[in-house]
């Protein structure tokens, strides 16, 4: 499992409890099973929405259409989420936009969700 996500389960998967959790993996080379245990492990009394969605080497070019039906499949459109705010870098107050793997992003992606100015935000075309 990435260390940031991890770390963030880790001290966060408690207040998880109860809530209603997708998850999405980026895995170029190996499966995710791993990942979905130790998630599962992490956060123990989530309501998990349906199989958890792997991008990989093969259908990475096709990510933004995956996660769109995805996100239609585990009926995201009518639940809420945990995420409100994230400030990745509190001490120096940067902003900008960011994909889910924290990496930066010179422009906001045409569908997916990303992170801009602290705030989630979903793109659809």
């Amino acid at each position: 499992m990435a260390a940031i996500l991890q770390t963030y389960l880790f001290h966060h998967g408690a207040e998880m409890a109860g809530k209603n959790v997708g998850l999405i993996v980026s895995s170029h080379s190996s499966g995710i099973s791993g990942v979905v245990a130790d998630a599962k492990r992490l956060v123990p009394n989530a309501n998990w929405m349906g199989e958890a969605l792997w991008i990989n080497n093969n259908n990475h070019g096709n990510r933004a259409t995956l996660i769109q039906n995805w996100l239609s499949n585990i009926d995201y459109s009518g639940v809420s989420t945990i995420i409100e705010d994230i400030n990745a870098y509190p001490s120096t107050g940067k902003q900008g936009i960011y994909n889910l793997n924290g990496q930066r992003l010179n422009a906001a992606p045409d569908s997916g969700i990303y992170i801009e100015n602290g705030k989630k935000k979903i793109a659809t075309k």
